[in-house]
Parts: structure tokens; sequence; C-alpha cells
């Protein structure tokens, strides 16, 4: 999966306009592995739920796999987001009782992923076999 994103607004209409987003822009190659960090109210929750396709920029351009999100269906948003996009919350929404490779492997089992395989995927991000 490839994220490219550029130049992002996101404004919130209140009392007072608020700029969750102002002008982000980033790019995640296949493969790679990026954290979001600062201060509360800076708009990570922001970027993630665009990312996850859960909100829509007001401005920008975000492509995912080459493909413009502007463009996207509500169904093939939802078909994205089951099959290709994970969220880890940092402390809420997880199961207790279940380890953190569980509670990674949990929405597979709502998905085609065969049985075997949804641990194993969960684990390294691949099925099982592929890659080292």
């Amino acid at each position: 999966m490839v994220v490219k994103c550029k130049d992002l607004v996101k404004i919130y209409h209140a009392a007072e306009d608020f700029r969750a987003l102002d002008g982000v822009s980033v790019h995640v190659a296949k493969g790679e592995f990026v954290s979001i960090m600062g201060p509360s109210g800076c708009g990570k929750s922001t970027l993630l739920n665009t990312l996850g396709l859960l909100d829509e920029p007001d401005r920008g351009e975000y492509f995912l796999n080459g493909i413009p999100t502007a463009k996207m269906t509500d169904n093939l948003r939802s078909k994205t987001r089951r099959e290709n996009i994970g969220f880890i919350f940092q402390s809420f929404n997880l199961m207790p009782k279940l380890s953190v490779l569980e509670n990674i492997a949990l929405p597979m089992r709502y998905t085609d992923t065969p049985r075997q395989d949804i641990l194993p995927r969960a684990g390294t991000g691949r099925p099982r076999g592929v890659g080292k």
C-alpha cells in the first residue's frame, strides 16, 4: 500500500473555524512503518481519520495505491478499509483478554482471510509462506 498526500486541509466549522490540517503532505512507501507524534490538538487524529478513509479533507489530494480517494464511492471506501487498512488504538477499543497479536488479528476474522493465515499475517503483515 502506498500513501501519497499533498497539501491536505481540514477545517472544522464551529463558533470559530479551526484548521485541524493545514497543508499536510506525506508519502508512505510500501513496507514503511510511520509514527505520527505531536501535542494534543495538533491534528494527529484528523490525519489518521483521513488516511483511514473515515473523513475527507476539505482541500488537497490523497492517493491510496495510486487511486485518488476523492473519487472513491462510500462502498469502495468501506471495502478498502476492511481489506487494506488497520487501526490499532492506544488504549481503549482493545479487548483486554486478548493479546496484542490477537487484537490485531481480530478484524481479519470478518474478512475472507483464510483462518490459518490470520495470526501469521497479523504478526508479519504477510500470509504464511510469503517472504521471510
